[in-house]
């Protein structure tokens, strides 16, 4: 069984402040930082302090359809193109979410 990443994130300065620093270099953007905005927007989108893993479905881990909606538009802002509204259909963990949003960066950049 492989091991299971968990991460505990707590940000009162949220996706926005995030933003700022989701700039792509020439090399591409960087996925640390592209993971520290994903799991700051799922902890302000679920509104937890709980420990969200970085395989768990969102959905699973508190996140409704409301919440869903908010979190993809929270996001969009934070890396300044349109996502798909069913984010988190389409890439249902936070892993999935970071590497669609590394991919689809970096393709942007080319």
């Amino acid at each position: 069984m492989a091991p299971v990443a968990v991460v505990a994130v707590s940000s009162a300065a949220g996706p926005v402040a995030a933003a700022a620093s989701v700039e792509v270099a020439k090399g591409g953007i960087d996925p640390a930082v592209v993971q520290k905005m994903v799991m700051e927007t799922v902890m302000n989108s679920v509104g937890g302090d709980e420990d969200v893993e970085m395989d768990a479905s969102l959905m699973d881990s508190g996140m409704d359809s409301l919440s869903s909606v908010a979190f993809r538009n929270d996001l969009q802002k934070a890396i300044g193109f349109k996502l798909p509204a069913a984010l988190i259909f389409d890439y249902p963990t936070m892993r999935h979410v970071i590497d669609h949003l590394v991919e689809e960066t970096n393709l942007r950049a080319a």
